[in-house]
Formats: C-alpha cells, structure tokens, sequence
C-alpha cells in the first residue's frame, strides 16, 4: 500500500475510535466496569458518526471541485473514496456532481457492496469498489466526461499518442482503452476492473462512454483527469501539434514513478 494512502486511512480510523479518559466512571465493582464500557461505547459511537459527517463534507467538495474544472456535465461521471480499510464513499445514483450535498453522498462496505447509509450509489459502483479493492495504493476513483477527452473515446483511438504534454508521462502513463459496453452492466465492470488490475494503468478510456481516473487523493485523480482532458484538446484543435519524442517519454516516465 502506497505510504500516502496508509497515512489517510489510518488518520481517519484512529480519530473515528478516539476515547478521552473515563477515569471517573471507573470502579471495581461489575456495575462500574459495565457503566465505563457503556460510557466508551457510546465516545466511539459519537465519533464515528462526526467524523462520518466531516468525511462527507470533504467528499462534497470535491465533487463540485471535480465539476468545476469542468470534467463532468449535469448527472454525468462519479466519484468514490475510500475512508476506511472496508468502507467507501460514492457519489448518489442520477446525483450532479456539481450540486451534490451530504444527502446524496452513499456509504458502501467495500467487500460487499452493502449500502451502509440506506443511499443508492451509482450505477457504476461495482468497478469503483472493484479497483480500490485491487488498488491498494488508490483511493480515489474518479469516472468523468469532460468534452475533448470524451470526444476521442468515440472515434478511432488506435494509434494516438497522447504525450503531448510532459503531464502525460509524468502523471498518466499510456492509457487503458476498454470497449463499449452497457453502462452500470457487469461486463462492463469486469472489463474496467481488470485493465486497472495492472498498477501502471492511471486512466482509461470507455469507447462511447467517458473516462476514468485513479489517485492517491481527491487533487491526484483530478489533475490526471485535466491533463489527459488538455492533451485531447491539444490532438482535436491543432493539427501541427507534435507529440514528444520517445526518449523524452522514457525519461518523463521514470521521473513519474519515482513521485
């Protein structure tokens, strides 16, 4: 697991069961054993449900930071974050990113898939809970439609060098390009969340659909969504845009995976 992503998850377990001292519910007697454990019961219960809340208010954020750079329109595109070793936040099913709220915010046991919260998740919930199970250094998954990107999942890909930029190699690597299937189907997802079993693989085109980015963090998967986006806006609008050459690639590759 990625040494980021054990700081983020772990910092979130240990605030959710903190206990301050119960050092006067203490007492020898059985009854007093029973009332300190209640008492802590009830801390961690507390806890938990704040730092629920907190959790969701951030996943909110970036939801409307994720519209915001223009990476999905109307009820297009989720997201999901792991929280917890079994828990994941997704985005509600038919929700708008760019005014989504604490209401629309499901939590799923990641195994399972069990929602946790009595919210509907996206439909395509099951590859997001797919990767991040596979993906142990991921914990954001990020499924977007901004316009030139998507553009290019509905032509031909075969052939496109999309190094364009140095954030390309840098940050995305070559991208994954799965076939059209039906939105929210299972072969879809079995498709998705095989091609994001290899660790090198950080976005890939749906043909006829969208996209999807992975990250260590909310800013991670964005910033590889915009980039990709700016390099498909470079290969659309400008047909003297060369791409880098293969040795600059091999070189801006390596600087990548040392960061």
């Amino acid at each position: 697991m990625h040494s980021i992503s054990v700081v983020t998850r772990s910092v979130y377990h240990s605030r959710m069961y903190s206990v301050r001292p119960a050092t006067s519910l203490v007492n020898n007697n059985q009854g007093g054993l029973a009332k300190e454990t209640l008492y802590r019961s009830q801390i961690r219960t507390y806890n938990a449900s704040m730092q629920s809340e907190s959790a969701k208010k951030e996943f909110v954020g970036a939801c409307h930071k994720v519209a915001g750079y223009g990476l999905v329109s109307c009820s297009s595109g989720n997201l999901s974050w792991q929280i917890e070793p079994d828990t994941v936040l997704l985005s509600a099913s038919g929700s708008w990113l760019a005014e989504l709220t604490v209401g629309q915010v499901a939590a799923c046991e990641i195994e399972s898939g069990q929602c946790l919260n009595g919210k509907v998740p996206t439909c395509e919930s099951v590859y997001h809970l797919g990767i991040l199970k596979n993906r142990p250094e991921v914990n954001v998954v990020l499924h977007f439609q901004s316009p030139y990107a998507t553009a290019i999942a509905c032509g031909e890909t075969d052939g496109i060098n999309f190094n364009m930029t140095i954030e390309v190699p840098v940050y995305i690597g070559t991208p994954a390009i799965v076939p059209y299937l039906p939105p929210g189907s299972d072969e879809l997802a079995r498709a998705v969340i095989d091609v994001f079993k290899d660790s090198e693989t950080h976005l890939a085109i749906l043909k006829n659909h969208g996209l999807i980015s992975v990250g260590k963090d909310f800013n991670d998967a964005i910033q590889k969504a915009v980039f990709f986006e700016m390099a498909c806006r470079i290969i659309l609008t400008d047909p003297n845009a060369k791409p880098l050459d293969d040795d600059a690639v091999k070189r801006l590759h390596k600087v990548g995976a040392k960061a």
